[in-house]
């Protein structure tokens, strides 16, 4: 059975190099480089995004599509679960499978998402109550991050105000040991783990484990940027070039309102 697992834009790699270690999976793993991340376009574009991209793969005949990254699961569902229903393709979003576990903090305290985390706040309204969402986004400390400490400031002037961090950065485990120093006793998720694990329970193992790679525009930074986070440097990675224009036929032809739902 083959399984697809769509990053909307690539910084979740790790998830599918640890999913591979823990048994063999038949899997398509692929990265839109070109566009931009989901969580910045429109509900109705992302929603049109994602059925596209499950209309096109659906023909390598995927019985599980498993949507990773920040944005894929924060558009309304309603049309996407429509089309993966029709299609008879299993959906699994990854923010349902951490939502859960990033909002159990036995400290008192607020919700520290540290990377490119799949949560975002609409994931995460709800089950917070009047706990404070901070979020520390990659692109804010990569430039700092060959320093041996560049959260150092960050989390010393939070001091106890957080309970909780969700990690998901190309180093976790770094990361993880600057906040024990600075904030002991804090709650640590690597987010990269708890995926893997919870979506090994999920996903049906192959007879003999097999990896695709494709993204939209493949250069050279995007080819070495991708294998660095599968901890991969032989892996074959394909160009798919621009997707298709919105499915007018098939299982994902759904028209939509303003708002992403189905019209």
């Amino acid at each position: 059975m083959k399984i697809l697992i769509v990053d909307s834009h690539g910084s979740h790699a790790p998830v599918v190099k640890l999913i591979q270690s823990l048994g063999a999976y038949d899997i398509v793993y692929y990265s839109d480089t070109r566009s931009a991340p989901l969580d910045e376009l429109s509900a109705f574009t992302r929603v049109s995004r994602i059925l596209t991209l499950l209309h096109t793969h659906s023909r390598s005949h995927i019985s599980v599509a498993v949507l990773v990254g920040r944005g894929m699961s924060s558009p309304p569902r309603d049309a996407i679960e429509l089309g993966a229903s029709r299609a008879g393709i299993k959906l699994i979003h990854s923010a349902d499978l951490l939502t859960e576990r990033a909002c159990y903090m036995p400290r008192p305290g607020g919700l520290c998402l540290i990377g490119d985390s799949c949560l975002t706040k609409a994931d995460l309204r709800d089950r917070l109550g009047r706990r404070e969402l901070f979020e520390i986004r990659w692109c804010r400390i990569a430039p700092v991050y060959g320093l041996d400490e560049p959260l150092g400031p960050i989390l010393k002037g939070w001091a106890r105000s957080v309970g909780g961090y969700v990690l998901a950065t190309p180093d976790n485990t770094r990361v993880a040991a600057q906040i024990a120093r600075h904030d002991p006793g804090a709650d640590i998720v690597d987010e990269h783990e708890h995926l893997a694990l919870a979506l090994a329970e999920r996903l049906p193992e192959s007879p003999a484990g097999q990896l695709r790679v494709c993204v939209t525009e493949q250069t050279h930074a995007v080819s070495a940027l991708i294998k660095s986070r599968l901890a991969m440097k032989d892996v074959l990675i394909t160009e798919m070039g621009l997707l298709e224009p919105a499915p007018t036929e098939g299982p994902f032809a759904i028209s939509l309102d303003a708002d992403g739902e189905p019209a």
